[in-house]
């Protein structure tokens, strides 16, 4: 049995029959894939028996072609960068107070691609991520009350995130008011040569992360929109025979990524309306560089933004914790 397994095997345990059913529907609408990935957040998202909780999973893949229109030795090429994301919200009522409160944790995980470049040559290099940038927000006036990673300019990002909810749950035959603990993580993916920045806003309730290049070509001293001072720095020489460099290796991979978020919405708020609306969106900055070998202007960049947008995600958070059975009411 793998780590998955063991994860799932002890969801189901801790879940109420009424909340197996409703799990399982979810999962029979999802695609392969969503399968594969239902249960990111591992063990330390799942409560014990009683606890009254909601699970939802959406993954989709998605995919932005474009054509290239700039230099006429690439007019016409096109590119087709894609992303699969995975969301898993586990929503927890907090029925060890009163009145009772709603929390969301959302546990994202994304493989991001650039698709296969238009050219990799000595003269052309293109089209190549510089900068993905990843949001979170919510229709709701709530704040955000903790998001992960933090920032760094190391190797890799660290998530990790715990948060204490005020439960009942199924101790010794009793359902009494306890406090439990919803952890995530600590889960690593490797950034070599980039850094991520957390740009998340706690009063607005937006979770929000930007990832950039630092080496050999670092954005932040260097836009794309000052190419005209720095674009030595991207080329072996100055003449019309300077070679493009190439970008760092995570730049021309297959990128692994993840993060946590997590609001608590009030019980007053949700009695007006227990809905809630969450909606994502990756953005891609992608850049390519030329030796034009055109009078003026030999060495040139284009870049290009592709904006990728999930589903949104409707949670009626009292139906989703909703089940008539647990003895923990």
């Amino acid at each position: 049995m793998n780590q998955h397994d063991d994860v799932e095997d002890s969801l189901m345990k801790s879940m109420t029959r009424t909340q197996r059913e409703r799990l399982d529907e979810t999962s029979m609408r999802e695609e392969p894939l969503a399968r594969t990935t239902f249960l990111a957040g591992g063990a330390g998202m799942i409560p014990p028996p009683g606890v009254l909780l909601g699970v939802q999973q959406r993954s989709q893949q998605l995919t932005q072609k474009f054509t290239h229109s700039k230099w006429a030795f690439l007019k016409g090429a096109t590119q087709a960068p894609w992303c699969c994301i995975s969301r898993v919200f586990y929503i927890y009522r907090e029925n060890g107070k009163q009145p009772a409160d709603y929390v969301v944790t959302r546990v994202l995980q994304a493989i991001v691609s650039s698709g296969t470049p238009m050219k990799d040559e000595n003269n052309v290099r293109g089209y190549f991520p510089y900068e993905l940038s990843m949001e979170c927000t919510h229709n709701r006036q709530v704040a955000l009350i903790g998001s992960s990673p933090d920032s760094t300019l190391g190797s890799q990002t660290h998530t990790q995130f715990s948060i204490p909810l005020q439960i009942k749950y199924l101790s010794e035959g009793s359902c009494l008011p306890q406090t439990w603990s919803a952890t995530y993580g600590p889960e690593s993916h490797s950034i070599p040569d980039w850094g991520v920045m957390n740009q998340s806003t706690t009063s607005a309730g937006k979770a929000a992360w930007r990832y950039f290049h630092r080496a050999p070509w670092d954005i932040r001293e260097d836009p794309p929109s000052d190419y005209q001072r720095w674009w030595r720095k991207m080329y072996d020489g100055e003449s019309s025979s300077g070679r493009v460099k190439r970008l760092n290796l995570l730049a021309r991979s297959t990128v692994n990524l993840g993060n946590v978020a997590t609001w608590r919405f009030d019980a007053n708020v949700i009695a007006t309306n227990p809905s809630v609306t969450f909606n994502e969106k990756l953005t891609l900055r992608l850049a390519a560089f030329a030796n034009t070998k055109a009078p003026l202007s030999d060495h040139d960049m284009d870049t290009r933004d592709m904006e990728f947008k999930p589903d949104a995600v409707q949670l009626n958070l009292v139906q989703e914790t909703e089940d008539v059975t647990s003895p923990c009411l």
